[in-house]
């Protein structure tokens, strides 16, 4: 008989059963674990906003970049002109 559940990938699977006794034990050493996890999330930058609302802000960061190269690509056209009128 398989040590582990059906369905369970057994590659990962831990077999070590858990003994009544120690359940409070690894109860809390797991509520921990998640109390950090949870701490750590949200110090994450941006953490209070909602997705649309990051959406909105990168949709108009783009815009943003895409009006920047713009004129990157005007600035770079007038030295290029400016170059052929210094060479004649």
């Amino acid at each position: 008989m398989p040590a582990t559940s059906p369905g369970v990938d057994s590659s990962t699977a831990n077999t070590d059963y858990l003994a009544p006794k120690h359940l409070g034990t690894a109860t809390s050493e797991v509520k921990n674990k998640i109390q950090k996890a949870r701490v750590a999330v949200q110090g994450l930058p941006d953490m209070e906003r909602t997705v649309n609302e990051q959406e909105v802000e990168i949709e108009g960061l783009e815009r943003e970049a895409d009006r920047l190269r713009g004129v990157i690509r005007g600035l770079a056209e007038a030295a290029r002109a400016a170059s052929v009128e210094g060479d004649k």
